[in-house]
Order: C-alpha cells, then sequence, then structure tokens
C-alpha cells in the first residue's frame, strides 16, 4: 500500500500477481481488512521514523572491515547532486556530511572529479564523458559543534587525479565534513563528487 503523499489516496497493490503495480485493489471492499491493518502499521512506523527524524545516518569511516572509504556528492546536506548526468555537466554544490571517526588518529584524504575507476583516462581539469572543471585549488572542514577540527585550503595540480590531504588528530566520533573545488579566481567550482578516505595511523 502506497501513496505519494499526505494528502494523496492511498493506492493497493498485490505486487506477488501484479508485480508492475497496474491493478490498483484499494477501492475494493474484499481488501478492507488488509487496509486497515496496514494503515495501522503505517502510523507505527511513521511515529518510530519522526522521533528519530532529527538524527543523521552518518557513514563510518576508519574501520578495518573498509580500509578505504568512499564519500559522494550525493552524500551531501543541502545541496542536490545525486546523479551520473550532474558529475558529467559538471554542477556546482558543496554541501556537510554527517561523518563517525571509527578511530583517533591520522586520515587521508583525496578530493577527485572523477572517480578511481577511470583515473587512467581523467586528471582533475579532464572532460572525461562531459564538461571539463578548471580546478585550481582545494579546500576540506572537519567540524563537529563548535569545534573545527581542520579547515585546510591547498593548490591543485590540474593534471593529478586528485588532492590529496593528510589531516593528523583528528578525535573519534560523530563529526561533519564539507568540501569545495574552486577556480583560479576564487568562484566554487563544480564539486568533489568523489572523495576517498583512508585510515593512516592511530593518534598515540
Amino acid at each position: 500500500m502506497v501513496r505519494t503523499s499526505s494528502t494523496s489516496e492511498w493506492e493497493l497493490y498485490d505486487v506477488l500477481f501484479d508485480e508492475t503495480q497496474k491493478n490498483n485493489l484499494i477501492s475494493n471492499s474484499n481488501y478492507n481488512a488488509i487496509i486497515t491493518e496496514l494503515k495501522e502499521e503505517y502510523e507505527k512506523w511513521w511515529k518510530l521514523v519522526d522521533e528519530r527524524s532529527s538524527e543523521y545516518t552518518r557513514i563510518i569511516i576508519g574501520n578495518k572491515a573498509e580500509p578505504e572509504s568512499v564519500l559522494h556528492a550525493m552524500d551531501f546536506h543541502g545541496t542536490v547532486i545525486w546523479e551520473q548526468d550532474a558529475v558529467k555537466k559538471g554542477d556546482s554544490g558543496s554541501g556537510f556530511i554527517a561523518i563517525e571517526l571509527e578511530k583517533s588518529g591520522t586520515y587521508q584524504f583525496d578530493l577527485r572529479r572523477w572517480p578511481k575507476e577511470i583515473e587512467d583516462k581523467t586528471t582533475l581539469s579532464a572532460a572525461g564523458s562531459g564538461k571539463a572543471l578548471i580546478i585550481a585549488s582545494a579546500r576540506i572542514k572537519i567540524w563537529n559543534g563548535n569545534t573545527i577540527y581542520v579547515d585546510e585550503t591547498k593548490k591543485a595540480d590540474p593534471n593529478a587525479d586528485g588532492v590529496n590531504f593528510t589531516l593528523k588528530n583528528l578525535p573519534k566520533g560523530p563529526a561533519f565534513i564539507q568540501t569545495w573545488f574552486y577556480n583560479v579566481v576564487g568562484d566554487m567550482e563544480g564539486a568533489v563528487y568523489y572523495n576517498y578516505v583512508h585510515f593512516d595511523k592511530e593518534l598515540k
């Protein structure tokens, strides 16, 4: 049972026999009992979700089960860059990403325009399968609450695949990360569509 908004009509489909959901059964009185049950379950589920709606689903980085994590532009909060076509077009934007640092210590960040899977065919300034960007510098900021752990900007080599940052003394726990690419005049250029992260060494 589905609906498109809180004010729209409910729709009911038997997906075992109607996979493409073409036959709406909501007005069939034979299903009144199941409709009532599903509505009740939906309200219970929504109450559970609403109670935790202010929490972030954080991406854990630095866990040994995932030696290298990838933060994508589609993980941004506050900016919508969620499809590959936007990457090809070079859509500009920067939003924060909610993360959880598994350990305290040093982390390596590799800020890229294109994914590693095609690094033999692309660079920061290459058009690849889309629009070329003139990336002159990159910035990374990590914070939690009013405490800023790092806010660093570095010049970019346009012939490199990414801009690398080695960030020391990052504390274990929840944090926010935000990244930017800039052109030569300091305006935002595209976005950090791919950010590869791995834990380097534990804080002593």
